[in-house]
């Protein structure tokens, strides 16, 4: 049983995050390779909590992976998701993401 809070943007990332994998490990697929990425600009939040960042990946000339954020206005804020390729998972407690900060990436499109 798992319980995802009742606002859209809220539930689709808690489905990414955490449904979606539990299933697949349950139905006996390959877990998912841990995949990270690096902000592109500098990011300030305004929570305490594990903060799941929209974002559209690209790489750059170096080949690195790389992700420009999103940012919704509220997390019922449903338009920035429409070019996101994924999101990020920023750490809680933490309230300042230099440009480079690596994280990890939940893409939408497995």
């Amino acid at each position: 049983v798992f319980g995802l809070p009742g606002n859209p943007v809220s539930t689709h990332a808690g489905l990414c995050r955490y449904v979606l994998p539990y299933l697949e490990t349950a139905s006996g697929l390959s877990a998912l390779i841990e995949e990270f990425v690096l902000l592109d600009q500098d990011v300030a939040i305004q929570t305490d909590y594990t903060y799941f960042l929209p974002v559209r990946i690209f790489t750059d000339r170096a080949g690195r992976l790389l992700a420009a954020p999103l940012l919704p206005k509220t997390s019922g804020d449903y338009a920035p998701l429409v070019g996101a390729d994924g999101f990020m998972e920023l750490a809680a407690d933490t309230f300042r993401f230099p440009k480079g900060t690596p994280a990890r990436l939940f893409r939408y499109n497995r």
